[in-house]
């Protein structure tokens, strides 16, 4: 599996999984959104729904320290984080890192 990290300027970062039989995922870092899911034939399989709720405005990062169970079945994963910050103590009045 290769993980890349795309920073094209023009687009939110994102980070585009690719499996070796040519399916692939591309995650938003902006709002930790799965925004495209193909499979091998590069059809595409993920449709999207109505979007609310804060976490999805904000920036989340590649988990440096991810979860030490191996992926089931050599599948492909990635974990993400959004940590909480001043401003979201404004609405939100509770720590958080998820």
């Amino acid at each position: 599996m290769a993980v890349n990290i795309i920073n094209d300027g023009d687009r939110s970062p994102r980070i585009l999984l690719r499996e070796p039989t040519g399916s692939t995922t591309e995650v938003l870092l902006y709002g930790g959104q799965v925004v495209s899911w193909k499979n091998q034939r590069r059809e595409e399989l993920l449709f999207m729904r109505s979007k609310h709720g804060f976490a999805r405005n904000r920036l989340w990062s590649l988990d440096e320290d991810p979860s030490p169970l191996p992926p089931a079945n050599n599948q492909s994963m990635v974990d993400l984080v959004l940590k909480s910050t001043e401003e979201d103590l404004h609405t939100w009045p509770y720590r958080y890192v998820t």
